[in-house]
């Protein structure tokens, strides 16, 4: 991975991936249709809303029905603000919102950020870490890793939702 720039990982949850318009509070799916879950999640919107961004658009995962863990809980995967780094988006994440401690079962109704982790040595330890978490936990909470190159921009675009990203990769359990 080296060879092609600097990357962080981040854990892939089992939930629903979606984007909030804060302003309505309405919830999107990947392919841009409105979700009906939305009003499920009220406390984790306003612990959003109370965190004061200055954009409106955010990228989430909905935790609701998959398992037991984290019940209408929100996490923060990314802001989505075209032109700005990975790692810019992250500091302004960081301030506002906690960040979840994959050493911890998370609680329900919250507002979390999701960890990140730097590439260092590789990203061995922490996909171990994260299948321990799941037996721990009984159930599969994280389903792998999204690895996100840091000095990319938000990969926003309207042309195609399968439209594929490469400074962005899943890798899933097996």
């Amino acid at each position: 991975l080296k060879e092609f720039g600097n990357w962080d990982g981040e854990p892939k949850f089992n939930g629903w991936r979606g984007m909030l318009h804060l302003p309505t509070r309405s919830f999107f799916n990947r392919h841009g249709a409105l979700m009906s879950v939305g009003d499920q999640f009220d406390e984790a919107v306003d612990q959003l809303d109370d965190a004061r961004f200055d954009n409106e658009w955010f990228d989430i995962e909905t935790l609701l029905r998959r398992h037991g863990i984290a019940q209408h809980s929100l996490v923060l995967l990314d802001l989505v603000v075209p032109k700005v780094d990975y790692l810019q988006r992250r500091a302004v994440m960081e301030r506002s919102v906690e960040t979840l401690d994959i050493d911890k079962q998370p609680k329900d109704h919250r507002l979390y950020l999701t960890p990140t982790f730097p590439q260092g040595d590789g990203f061995e330890p922490l996909w171990k870490k994260l299948q321990r978490m799941n037996t721990k936990m009984g159930v599969v909470f994280y389903e792998g890793l999204v690895l996100k190159r840091t000095n990319t921009a938000y990969p926003f675009q309207l042309l195609n939702p399968s439209r594929t990203f490469h400074g962005w990769t899943k890798h899933r359990f097996a």
